[in-house]
């Protein structure tokens, strides 16, 4: 769920293909002020994106691709050329790629999405850090008072496991500085928001109207 006020979230692709080339093309559903885009050293990239500095995680090599102020509803391309035909990934041919464990996102389970196994399957594209500006509407509802869900409870404890493994990562020289600092915040950020007490609907919506009313303003830190 998106909340309303600013967030920062991550996104994992596997993307299916056939021949020697990948597309990738999502329309953004809501405005992002700041836009990172990983992709496995190896693939030509084509993107109206700006390169940017590569990054290392878990001593694999991640070209990065960035881009500010992206607008509600426009399309984010990419296209990865140079890959291992699909025919001899599913014959079992396909040099080996990074473990999907290396890719950072790999340690929040609930926000890691994949597509089923089809001709040949390629880790690839790694979204990290969307800064969001969500608008009150697309709020989710809040839990009358004194409920709680499993759902809450595995995902509080999903991101304490994920906070304590950056940790470990960031102790062992595995992950840099900024990001490390950027996916952390992210994490306690989720984790204080399901540990907040459920407010009524007047005074929720008038916190609301608040924060998007000065948002707009502020930078991000």
């Amino acid at each position: 769920p998106l909340y309303p006020g600013r967030s920062q979230i991550l996104m994992r692709y596997l993307l299916p293909y056939t021949g020697t080339s990948a597309d990738f093309d999502r329309e953004m559903s809501y405005p992002v002020d700041n836009l990172s885009v990983l992709v496995v050293d190896g693939p030509k990239v084509e993107t109206d994106l700006q390169e940017t500095d590569p990054q290392t995680i878990q001593d694999q090599l991640w070209n990065n691709f960035v881009t500010t102020n992206v607008a509600a509803g426009q399309d984010i391309k990419l296209r990865l050329s140079g890959l291992q035909r699909a025919d001899a990934a599913a014959a079992g041919a396909m040099p080996a790629t990074p473990a999907l464990t290396t890719a950072v996102v790999a340690y929040h389970p609930p926000i890691v999405a994949g597509v089923a196994l089809v001709t040949g399957i390629l880790a690839l594209v790694v979204f990290v850090a969307y800064v969001l500006r969500s608008k009150p509407q697309h709020a989710v509802a809040v839990a009358p008072a004194g409920t709680s869900t499993s759902a809450d409870g595995d995902e509080r404890q999903a991101l304490l496991q994920s906070i304590a493994r950056l940790d470990d990562m960031y102790a062992a020289g595995e992950l840099g500085e900024d990001n490390y600092v950027v996916l952390r915040t992210a994490e306690k950020r989720r984790l204080v928001q399901l540990s907040e007490p459920p407010v009524d609907d007047s005074t929720d919506s008038a916190a609301v109207e608040a924060e998007v009313s000065t948002d707009p303003g502020q930078s991000d830190a």
